[in-house]
């Protein structure tokens, strides 16, 4: 029975999932932001990060993203919540009086050193809440969270393209910085191998007009070799600390799906093996 129910679910969920057809366009409204940083100095991102996706998600043909003016005049007008996260409800209303199919809503926050976008797609027509959120390091990596943002909304409402979870915010190069330091690495061992040689052959001659000859070699060899050593270890040095910061979350930006579960609380029989007592329980389903 339990199974049975669980495929119930699985197919509900599948069918409620808004993927758009080949020549179908959506219509989106985006509402503000709410500052949730706790930044007096964040206030403007309030506009500023639905301004940036607004642009972004306009890019792709399959998408209509209405003014702004007309929906901050609709909140104004009806006396709603311009910015966060708004009920599905009154979602719902702002989509029927704007024409839009769905409305997007969302919030800015700072969990420890990183920043977080969270974004809410309310699907107007069924009222299911469909959730985005991306972290990034900084806000100087804001741009690229948003066109993660907007690259994994595109998908969600499409079906087209790829999701992005990990997205570095910088290449460093250290792959090529560190092949320079085995390049170098390879010249010390040679400049190594000229000083062995031409040292083996100044204590091994017997002619006194090669005596200064080699030793000259060998000595310039020597401080070549010291030197490419040196020039070796700080290649090396400043290579593997950007590949650990390539590798380190501090470099990346950081994007998942957050599906909106709904719930129903439903009467099951029950029964106490130990106790033996038998009843009703109320047990929660996720729909």
């Amino acid at each position: 029975m339990i199974c049975d129910i669980k495929k119930y679910i699985v197919l509900f969920l599948l069918l409620t999932v808004p993927v758009l057809s080949q020549t179908e366009k959506v219509t989106i409204a985006i509402s503000d932001f709410e500052n949730s940083t706790g930044l007096f100095s964040n206030t403007e991102l309030e506009k500023s990060v639905p301004e940036m996706l607004k642009t972004d998600l306009s890019q792709y043909e399959k998408i209509i993203v209405l003014e702004r003016s007309k929906i901050q005049s609709v909140f104004q007008e009806h006396a709603l919540i311009q910015s966060g996260v708004i009920d599905p409800e009154q979602a719902q209303k702002v989509g029927e009086l704007v024409g839009a199919r769905f409305v997007l809503t969302g919030e800015i926050s700072k969990v420890g050193d990183r920043y977080r976008l969270d974004t809410h797609l309310v699907d107007v027509e069924s009222g299911k809440v469909f959730g985005e959120k991306v972290t990034g390091p900084d806000l100087n990596s804001l741009e690229s969270m948003v066109r993660v943002l907007a690259n994994n909304i595109i998908v969600n409402l499409t079906g087209e393209g790829d999701r992005q979870s990990r997205v570095k915010v910088r290449d460093y190069y250290a792959p090529w910085i560190l092949a320079a330091g085995v390049g170098t690495g390879i010249v010390s061992m040679m400049m190594h191998s000229s000083y062995r040689d031409n040292w083996d052959k100044y204590e091994k001659t017997t002619r006194l007009n090669e005596f200064d000859d080699y030793y000259d070699k060998a000595n310039k060899s020597y401080k070549a070799r010291n030197a490419m050593i040196g020039v070796t270890l700080g290649i090396i040095t400043v290579g593997t600390t950007l590949w650990l910061k390539n590798k380190s979350q501090s470099n990346e930006i950081l994007a998942q799906r957050v599906d909106k579960e709904k719930t129903e609380y439903v009467l099951l029989p029950y029964y106490n093996f130990n106790s033996r007592a038998i009843g009703v329980q109320l047990t929660l389903f996720k729909l």
